[in-house]
């Protein structure tokens, strides 16, 4: 594929909810309260609130299309990987991130795409058109260039310093 091409691919894009568990509160049992808590939202007819489970968190439970390098942004790289891999419409986990590990389940995942240029017509007419005015540019500098020619002289300062 033309590398240029590559400038118009769409990234992927993940809807999910996460249930977070925090390290520094659950110590040793981190694991294993996050594994309990996920076979509680892994059984169907388990009247457990999702919004109840985990620790309080200063992100959202929701995330709604949010693009895979704003998730390595906000999650980090290790998150972003594996929610990549993640089944959709099951809960799943523990994943790992920066802030600790979390529970996830998967609404939607769009994978990234070269959209059809009627998607990106303008985008497309804009980088030719950008491309062509540096063109020109580049040329009308070329030909000044070459019409003069620059030669160096040692400043005052230099010169001064050479006399003495």
């Amino acid at each position: 594929m033309d590398g240029s091409l590559n400038w118009f691919l769409t990234e992927p894009l993940f809807s999910f909810q996460q249930v977070y568990f925090n390290p520094q509160l659950h110590g040793e049992n981190l694991r294993r309260d996050a594994a309990r808590a996920l076979d509680d939202l892994q059984h169907p007819g388990s009247s457990v609130n999702k919004n109840e489970l985990g620790d309080p968190f200063l992100l959202q439970r929701t995330f709604e299309n949010v693009p895979l390098p704003d998730l390595k942004k906000t999650f980090g790289d290790q998150f972003a990987s594996a929610i990549g891999a993640l089944l959709v419409s099951s809960w799943q986990g523990p994943i790992e991130s920066g802030y600790g590990v979390h529970l996830v389940y998967v609404t939607k995942h769009t994978d990234g795409h070269l959209p059809a240029l009627t998607e990106v017509r303008e985008q497309v007419r804009r980088e030719y058109l950008d491309a062509k005015r540096k063109e020109a540019t580049d040329k009308f500098y070329e030909a000044l260039l070459s019409r003069y020619s620059v030669r160096i002289e040692p400043s005052e300062e230099k010169k001064l310093a050479q006399v003495h």
